[in-house]
């Protein structure tokens, strides 16, 4: 296993979709970007936010950024984070995903040694790119010279530098033992996925401890 890792939320996202900062909506007592957090800090003791408004999320006592090359999306988010971590591998995942779970990601962390990236594959989940579910996974600081490539060439689609590095898919039959309800990378785009995150969240609270 590598060495001490750093958790990383990105929440540099402008929520166009969703109206308003869908990060501080909440589902059941807590806001997004709580609950994300609360299960990074079960796993890692450093957790930092990629932010572009860090009033915004003081609240939570955490060590914040903003981007290094803004208007990058969540590739320069990634960049940035990599750029600023005290670790070689850090875990970044997106502010919006109410069902992320520690049992996933432990299993991710305990698979890096060796790895440049460490990335779940599932044919579900909204943010899927070629089934690679970018924004939960691990990246190294060897990542930074082909992500830094794809930035100037405004490449922003995170997977067009895995074939530059070594990559450790999780395959879906594995995520599905950590994910049976198929919810972990539910994420919110519109205000309507907050009505569902409710309903589910409601459905998965008693089987959970959710």
């Amino acid at each position: 296993m590598p060495g001490v890792m750093m958790g990383i939320v990105l929440a540099g996202g402008k929520s166009r979709r969703a109206g308003v900062n869908k990060s501080l909506l909440k589902i059941g007592q807590k806001r997004l970007i709580e609950r994300v957090v609360d299960v990074l800090a079960e796993i890692f003791e450093d957790v930092l936010i990629v932010t572009n408004t860090a009033d915004e999320y003081r609240f939570l006592g955490r060590p914040m950024v903003a981007d290094l090359i803004p208007g990058m999306g969540a590739l320069g988010g990634i960049h940035t984070g990599l750029k600023c971590s005290s670790s070689h591998h850090s875990f970044f995942v997106a502010c919006d995903m109410p069902f992320l779970r520690s049992g996933l990601l432990s299993h991710m962390v305990s698979e890096a040694d060796g790895y440049d990236v460490v990335i779940p594959r599932a044919s579900y989940g909204t943010r899927n790119i070629e089934g690679y579910q970018p924004l939960h996974a691990i990246y190294s600081r060897t990542c930074i010279p082909h992500i830094e490539a794809l930035l100037e060439a405004r490449r922003l689609r995170i997977i067009d530098f895995f074939h530059r590095v070594r990559v450790k898919e999780i395959p879906e039959d594995v995520v599905r033992q950590y994910d049976p309800y198929q919810c972990l990378f539910f994420n919110i785009n519109v205000m309507s996925d907050v009505e569902k995150a409710e309903a589910l969240w409601r459905k998965l609270e008693g089987r959970s401890g959710a």
